[in-house]
């Protein structure tokens, strides 16, 4: 029996950047600078796991806990809120971010997602070295409880992004309201075939597809899948 679930709901910001001038006749001996004249930047090197920063929020002035994830092999990043307790989205952002290679000045840019400067001559993008986050802007995450329609199944929530893993929380209540303690984490992926979905729950780290979450019960559409957890 499926343990946990959920959905929310993604927003997609625009990225803006422009190309930082190099100091010298060498662009890619420029740095990212440590403050944007303002607030000071936090410097996050190149990770395979998420790095949990804090960052100014320009909303409120406030500093807010802000999750750095480095993905496609380490030449792209986006920007989001901690999953726990309830989560929350970064829908802008302004930062610096700076290739590990390559003949390029760093980039400086704004938005929740952003891409290494430079590329190889294939077009291909080169790994990135470090971004320096410099403020935020955050909202409250869209929070969606859902409850099966099958007795005694767990309240479910989406606590990350989606094709991601443990992106999916269950929760001791059965009543729709997604409260008491979690009980666990699965990984959701949306697909239109089970093969697609199966590949997709691959690439995240789990044993293969299990079945549509529909098939446990919950409201959700016959492209959205849990899969079988390692």
């Amino acid at each position: 029996m499926l343990r946990r679930i959920l959905l929310a709901l993604a927003v997609v910001t625009a990225t803006t950047a422009v190309t930082l001038p190099a100091s010298s006749a060498d662009p890619a001996s420029a740095l990212c600078p440590t403050t944007d004249g303002t607030n000071a930047g936090v410097k996050v090197a190149l990770s395979d796991t998420p790095v949990t920063v804090s960052v100014t929020d320009t909303r409120t002035g406030a500093s807010k806990a802000v999750v750095v994830t480095f993905t496609d092999g380490g030449t792209r990043f986006t920007l989001s809120g901690p999953p726990e307790p309830r989560p929350y989205v970064v829908d802008d952002a302004s930062w610096c971010i700076k290739a590990a290679k390559g003949n390029t000045a760093p980039l400086i840019g704004t938005g929740a997602t952003g891409a290494s400067p430079a590329s190889n001559k294939k077009g291909e993008l080169l790994r990135i070295d470090y971004v320096t986050v410099f403020t935020v802007s955050v909202a409250p995450g869209a929070f969606v409880c859902l409850n099966s329609s099958t007795p005694g199944a767990p309240d479910a929530e989406q606590v990350g992004a989606w094709d991601t893993k443990d992106n999916l929380a269950a929760w001791g209540s059965t009543d729709g309201t997604c409260s008491g303690e979690q009980a666990g984490r699965e990984t959701m992926v949306t697909a239109v075939t089970v093969e697609d979905a199966n590949a997709k729950c691959l690439a995240a780290g789990e044993r293969g597809v299990d079945a549509t979450l529909a098939t446990y019960g919950y409201p959700l559409p016959d492209y959205v899948w849990v899969c079988t957890q390692v």
